[in-house]
């Protein structure tokens, strides 16, 4: 996964319900990889 981002960064997502009202949240972006910083970031992330 992380070979594939590093080559594509930009990304797509899409959260959205799956039943009608097709209700939901699409966005874009360009992702990276911040190695130092992984555990810090991760331990943040599970805190919310």
């Amino acid at each position: 996964m992380l070979a594939l981002l590093r080559r594509h960064p930009a990304r797509g997502l899409e959260i959205a319900a799956d039943s009608p009202h097709y209700r939901g949240v699409r966005g874009q972006g360009v992702a990276g990889v911040a190695e130092a910083e992984g555990a810090a970031l991760l331990n943040r992330l599970l805190d919310r």
